[in-house]
């Protein structure tokens, strides 16, 4: 019969329809109309198969139920997904809201106990007659104030604004010259091992604020480990963007990741995507401003890059800069 592969057509037609995404008002009568023409068509062709006037009435009405049905439920959807929609620009806009509460806060708070250490000194500096008293002082002050300067400066890499002064830094040579530098700065039971690295990677990046970065990490990934475990430090090239829902480079790949590879507990899956946001810190009350990450997000961002954050297995945080590697190199 003829009148079967039709309604199979009708009926697979009205479920590609009904899941299609972001219907409007115009597809949806377009559609409807589509499908109401084909089923009474096929209602016509096939009445010469129905001995009793009755029954071609019957399915007449059926049709009509059925495209009714099917205008409502496009309608139906469409209200789903407007409303769909409409809950995730709130929650956009809530998330926005609790970014920006959550900076400002940070920036009031630590400001606040700076410059609360200033004066509180200087009020000090005028009673006082003692001069050592005095000198230790404004020897706060002086360490007040270097803090609240450092502050600004993890402000300004945090939000990309940096003044960079970007060369072809030969990454290998890089990390093996810092590895005194990180000797003499973690604790004695941190087991640092820095990884060679077996091609030359040449990056374009600033030196200075990179060794900054990676100082950073190390000494978060210290904290983590409470200032026992094995830190890694190595570099390998990546040749594709990180995956979606990943922080996307401004550069095209190819790209040289520097990672920092700790043996702590790692973190959950909602802390690990806050962890680079402004005064986000998972220490305690005064152990820690939340600007570290941050800033090293900011200065891969301007540097073209990306910070990726992942935990590691079987345990530990993973935590990379890609950078763009200078094309000529990589040939």
């Amino acid at each position: 019969m003829i009148f079967m592969p039709a309604a199979f057509a009708l009926v697979g037609t009205a479920i590609y329809t009904l899941q299609r995404a972001n219907p409007t008002r115009d597809v949806i009568a377009i559609d409807t109309s589509f499908f109401a023409i084909c089923s009474f068509w096929s209602v016509f062709i096939a009445q010469t198969h129905f001995l009793h006037s009755i029954s071609f009435y019957a399915l007449c009405v059926l049709c009509a139920v059925v495209t009714y049905l099917f205008f409502r439920a496009q309608q139906v959807e469409q209200q789903r997904q407007q409303a769909r929609r409409v809950a995730e620009r709130r929650y956009a806009q809530a998330q926005k809201a609790r970014a920006l509460n959550q900076f400002v806060g940070g920036v009031a708070h630590d400001f606040n106990n700076q410059i609360t250490a200033i004066m509180g000194n200087l009020e000090l500096f005028e009673l006082l007659d003692n001069p050592s008293e005095r000198q230790s002082a404004m020897q706060q002050c002086r360490i007040a104030a270097d803090r609240a300067a450092l502050t600004v400066q993890q402000l300004v890499a945090s939000s990309g604004r940096t003044r960079l002064q970007r060369v072809a830094l030969d990454i290998s040579e890089f990390l093996q010259d810092l590895n005194p530098v990180f000797t003499d700065l973690l604790e004695p039971n941190i087991d640092l091992e820095i990884r060679p690295a077996y091609h030359d990677f040449i990056a374009d990046v600033d030196r200075d604020m990179l060794e900054t970065c990676l100082i950073q990490l190390c000494l978060n990934a210290q904290d983590a480990m409470s200032g026992n475990g094995q830190i890694q430090i190595g570099a390998r090239r990546v040749l594709s963007r990180p995956g979606s829902g990943l922080p996307q480079p401004e550069a095209e790949p190819p790209y040289i990741g520097i990672y920092v590879q700790d043996a702590g507990p790692g973190v959950s899956d909602e802390t690990l995507s806050r962890l680079s946001e402004p005064f986000y810190t998972t220490k305690g009350v005064g152990a820690g401003t939340g600007l570290g990450l941050s800033a090293v997000a900011g200065f891969a961002r301007q540097s073209g890059g990306a910070l990726v954050l992942d935990n590691a297995l079987p345990s530990g945080l993973h935590v990379m800069i890609l950078l763009p590697e200078i094309k000529d190199a990589a040939d």
